[in-house]
């Protein structure tokens, strides 16, 4: 299994692994406030606004930290989703999470309405419109906080107090970077980082038990895969990606690899044809909790996974991995680790960059690049120690 695990806390604490910054991807500090602002030391409740996917969420994690460096005794809370919350379920930076499921019970004007004001009896001094949306703003315009960020450009910035002008400009910058340049407007100036996904020791000790119950504890190692994302032009063959897995069994952990396939609750059909594909006794993990898919994965050498929220969950456990990349703005959404290496069909080879967002179907990387980039991320991760 990995070959670094992660040290065991009480269930009380976490577990941290972190990664490194991506490489070539590695940004200057943020332009922007450097110092705290006139009337920052009276923020003493802060609302960040986050209602949306695992990738979004995961990115986020920095700016957390950041406000937490900040703001050490202040009041935390985000609104997230109910995809999204379980992240940040351990996360030391976090005091309160607010779930918003605005496309489920909380959908429509009236779900808006209710939000609004159980936001507005909190009495936030701040809030931070992380997502770029006229919900957004209106959620920060109704808490009634007196400093309210976020990103000019969509109806109700109006209403916001520092709305930061400049839209995001396709292959320009990393989501971090533009989440970091929200919170330097509240003081916190260190949010240019790398995500940290906390687990707890109950969770590993899960995980462990999951894989001893799958016969893994004789396997030399475990491949991880996971065939889905959002849309179909992210979505990597997954015949290619069971026939790539089994390639890669091959040669790592002498031979005695074993398969684990992932997947959310709408992929599985995607993971019965990786499972298919692949030679050998492949196990599949779909449809678990995130929190035990988060502690699950945690475990593998290596992971072969789409451009998805999984792949930066991956990347920020610091599980080896190759992302594989379609027409999607790697420079945006690129996972940040040196654990990961990217694969694009518009890159020369594996692990280059191209040099702007592609506009080529994922269908185009060949398999073996998938594989020949999975072989160099077990070694890195080796050499790493």
């Amino acid at each position: 299994m990995h070959s670094s695990p992660a040290p065991s806390y009480t269930d009380g604490d976490a577990v941290s692994i972190c990664g490194s910054a991506a490489r070539g991807h590695r940004a200057t500090a943020c332009p922007g406030v450097r110092h705290p602002p006139a009337g920052a030391h009276t923020i003493e409740r802060i609302l960040c606004i986050r209602p949306d996917g695992l990738g979004d969420m995961v990115c986020a994690l920095p700016t957390f930290a950041a406000l937490r460096d900040a703001y050490p005794a202040t009041h935390i809370a985000v609104l997230a989703s109910p995809l999204n919350a379980p992240i940040i379920e351990s996360d030391r930076n976090v005091s309160q999470t607010i779930i918003y499921d605005r496309r489920g019970r909380d959908r429509g004007a009236r779900g808006l309405a209710a939000l609004a004001w159980r936001l507005r009896r909190e009495r936030y001094d701040a809030v931070v419109a992380m997502r770029t949306a006229t919900y957004a703003n209106v959620v920060a315009a109704a808490s009634g906080a007196g400093r309210r960020v976020g990103y000019a450009g969509k109806p109700g910035s109006r209403w916001l107090t520092h709305a930061i002008a400049g839209g995001h400009v396709r292959g320009s910058e990393h989501e971090i970077i533009r989440n970091a340049r929200l919170v330097d407007a509240v003081g916190a100036t260190s949010a240019d980082a790398d995500p940290v996904v906390r687990l707890t020791d109950g969770e590993g000790a899960w995980a462990s038990e999951w894989l001893e119950s799958n016969g893994f504890e004789d396997a030399g190692a475990a491949v991880g895969v996971h065939p889905g994302a959002s849309t179909s032009d992210k979505r990597y063959p997954e015949d290619r990606y069971g026939r790539a897995a089994s390639e890669v069994c091959d040669e790592v952990g002498e031979g005695a690899a074993r398969v684990i396939v992932f997947g959310g609750s709408r992929d599985s059909a995607r993971v019965e044809a990786v499972i298919a594909a692949a030679r050998g006794s492949a196990v599949r993990a779909d449809a678990l909790p995130l929190r035990r898919m988060m502690a699950l994965m945690a475990q593998v050498d290596v992971m072969l996974v789409n451009d998805s929220g999984p792949m930066h969950i991956a990347a920020a456990l610091g599980v080896p991995l190759v992302a594989v990349f379609g027409p999607s703005d790697h420079v945006r959404w690129m996972p940040r680790a040196e654990t990961a290496i990217l694969v694009a069909p518009d890159a020369s080879r594996p692990g280059a960059l191209p040099s702007r967002p592609g506009k080529s179907n994922v269908h185009e990387v060949p398999r073996h690049w998938v594989v020949e980039a999975a072989l160099q991320a077990v070694e890195r991760a080796g050499s790493r120690g």
